[in-house]
């Protein structure tokens, strides 16, 4: 098991109860308000770490070893993208890598260990 460890945090209010959602890629929309991804992004903001509910702020983590929520299987070392539901899965030619797996994910909504942080489009 890899180590999981707290980099930069940052946080923003919450408009949706996102209680349920630790783990997951977020980003802030427009109006500064923390919402997890629910489209394809070319980046991310950070993973959500804690479960704030509507209307409180929430924490995410910008970069370094997080602990991810995965949208399918994958392998240890290999880069990761994230799905429309913010989840990580394997990433795809010509998409945007944003993590690398530091655990192997057995399947869906597995919590696994990896590094956050853009590292340009997957070859």
């Amino acid at each position: 098991m890899a180590a999981w460890q707290y980099g930069p945090l940052r946080s923003a209010p919450t408009t949706t109860d996102l209680s349920a959602k630790t783990g997951y890629a977020v980003v802030t929309d427009s109006s500064g308000n923390l919402v997890v991804v629910s489209t394809l992004q070319s980046v991310i903001d950070g993973v959500l770490v804690d479960d704030p509910k509507t209307g409180q702020n929430g924490t995410y983590q910008v970069r370094d070893v997080a602990k991810v929520i995965a949208g399918a299987a994958f392998a240890v070392g290999a880069n990761l993208e994230v799905t429309a539901a913010g989840k990580f899965v394997t990433a795809t030619t010509g998409k945007p890598i944003v993590a690398k797996a530091l655990e192997a994910a057995s399947g869906v909504d597995v919590a696994v260990t990896a590094e956050i942080g853009y590292r340009g489009p997957s070859a």
